[in-house]
C-alpha cells in the first residue's frame, strides 16, 4: 500500500502546535492544482509586510519554540518523502519512454527540496502537500499535464519567496506590496485557469561545499569537481546569502581586531553576495515578465 503522509495541517496538530496559523487547503477551481496549503496571516493578511518573527503568536518564547518546530517538522519529513519519490520514479512504466521523463522527475524533486531553506516555502506560509505532489506522479496523469502542474507550483513557491525576500531584505512598503500583489496574480491564475502553464526562468545552478570559518558553517563557491551539493532558485540564493553575510560580519570583525589592511577575503565574499543579488533580481524581472505574459493571455481578467 502507498504510504500516505499527514497533511500540513494534520502534521502540526499531530505535535501539539495548534494554532490560528495551522495551514488552510488552497481551495482549486479548475483543472489545474495548486499543490500547497498556506497560512493567509503570513502574506494575504500580512498588510505590514512583517517577518514571520514578528508576528504576534511569535513574540514570546513559546511562539519561538512554535516557529522552530514548525519549519522542523517539514525539514525532517525530507528523508520519507525521498523515499516515497524514489519508489515512484523506480516504476519503469511511469512515464515509460518519455523524453521529458527525467525533467519532470528533477522538477519534482525541487519542489521537495525547496521546502527546506530558511526563506523557502514554509516561511511565507505555503506548506507542500506531499501526498497532492505523489499523486501528479502516477500512470493516469499524463506527463504534459504533470508538468504543467508541476512548473505552475514551483512559479508559485518563487513568487512567494520574492516577497518574503523583499521584507527580509528591508525594502520599501511599495516595493513589498508589489511583489506580494505578483504572488497573489499568481496564485488566482493557476487557481481559475486551466490552461495557464508557467514557464520557469533559467535558474543557474551554484556549486559550494561547507567549510567551517570560525563561527559556524559557510558556503564556499567552487566548481563542481570539489563540491559537495549544489542549489538552484530563488529559496537557494536566500539561503546562500545569509551564509555568506554572516561570513563576512565573522570576516570583518577579525579584521578589526587584528586591525588587518588585507581585505581580499572581504571583497571576496562582498563579490559573491553581489553575485547572488543579481541572480535574484534577474529571477525576479524574468517571473514578473512571465507573469504579465500569462495575464495577456488569459481573457477577463479582473486581477
Amino acid at each position: 500500500m502507498e504510504k500516505q503522509f499527514l497533511t500540513p495541517k494534520e502534521l502540526f496538530e499531530e505535535n501539539g502546535l495548534e494554532s490560528p496559523y495551522n495551514p488552510k487547503p488552497i481551495t482549486n477551481n479548475g483543472s489545474n492544482r495548486v499543490l500547497f496549503w498556506h497560512v493567509p496571516a503570513f502574506i494575504e493578511r500580512n498588510v505590514d509586510n512583517k517577518k514571520l518573527t514578528e508576528l504576534d503568536i511569535f513574540d514570546d518564547e513559546e511562539g519561538r519554540n512554535f516557529r522552530i518546530s514548525r519549519l522542523g517538522l517539514i525539514y525532517d519529513m525530507d528523508e520519507e518523502v525521498f523515499q516515497a519519490l524514489d519508489e515512484k520514479v523506480d516504476n519503469k512504466k511511469l512515464w515509460e519512454n518519455e523524453p521529458r521523463r527525467d525533467e519532470v522527475i528533477k522538477k519534482a524533486e525541487q519542489l521537495i527540496i525547496r521546502n527546506k531553506y530558511n526563506l523557502g516555502y514554509t516561511m511565507g506560509g505555503l506548506y507542500l502537500d506531499f501526498n497532492a505532489l505523489l499523486n501528479v506522479l502516477n500512470g493516469n496523469t499524463p506527463i504534459s499535464v504533470a508538468e504543467k502542474i508541476i512548473d505552475n507550483n514551483l512559479f508559485l513557491g518563487n513568487m512567494e519567496t520574492f516577497y518574503i525576500n523583499a521584507i527580509f531584505e528591508g525594502k520599501t512598503k511599495k516595493e513589498c506590496d508589489e511583489a506580494k500583489k505578483n504572488y497573489l496574480k499568481t496564485l488566482e491564475l493557476i487557481k481559475n485557469n486551466p490552461d495557464v502553464h508557467f514557464s520557469l526562468p533559467q535558474e543557474r545552478r551554484i556549486d559550494f561545499k561547507y567549510v567551517d570559518y570560525g563561527q559556524g558553517v559557510a558556503m564556499s563557491f567552487c566548481e563542481p569537481s570539489v563540491s559537495d551539493a549544489f542549489g538552484y532558485g530563488p529559496q537557494f540564493l536566500c539561503d546562500a546569502r545569509i551564509s555568506k553575510k554572516q561570513e563576512l560580519e565573522y570576516v570583518q570583525e577579525l579584521e578589526s581586531i587584528d586591525n588587518n589592511q588585507d581585505t581580499t577575503k572581504n571583497n571576496k565574499i562582498k563579490s559573491e553576495i553581489r553575485d547572488i543579488d543579481n541572480q535574484m533580481a534577474k529571477l525576479e524581472l524574468d517571473s514578473i515578465n512571465e507573469l504579465n505574459k500569462q495575464l495577456k493571455l488569459v481573457p477577463n481578467r479582473s486581477l
